[in-house]
């Protein structure tokens, strides 16, 4: 973190290091948690690598893109790229399914928190 940075700067920064992470280690499989700006990050480097994305805490959703900010849009964006979606309730599974989210990609775990 740096005094001043904005969204872009954080994406930005992770995104260029996650290139070189992902080039020079070629993981089987990256895990995302959540729905920071990171995480989105992270996915979409994955994505540009062709390496499958597994979304812990998948589909929760507020149905407004603008609260909370900027996590919503980052959990829309992520579940886009995902492979796997681990959700964390039958509500949160229902949202990536009516998003098309095939079915077979979805597993209910419960919070991870508890």
């Amino acid at each position: 973190m740096k005094p001043g940075q904005s969204l872009n700067d954080i994406i930005l920064a992770a995104l260029s290091r996650l290139d070189v992470l992902y080039r020079d280690h070629r993981p089987d499989i990256v895990v995302v948690q959540g729905d920071t700006s990171t995480a989105f990050a992270a996915a979409l480097a994955a994505f540009h690598h062709k390496i499958p994305i597994a979304h812990v805490e998948a589909g929760l959703r507020s149905h407004d893109r603008w609260h909370p900010y900027p996590e919503e849009a980052n959990r829309r964006m992520v579940s886009a790229l995902a492979d796997l979606h681990f959700a964390p309730t039958r509500k949160a599974a229902a949202n990536l399914l009516a998003e098309t989210a095939p079915a077979e990609s979805i597993f209910v775990t419960g919070n991870t928190v508890n």
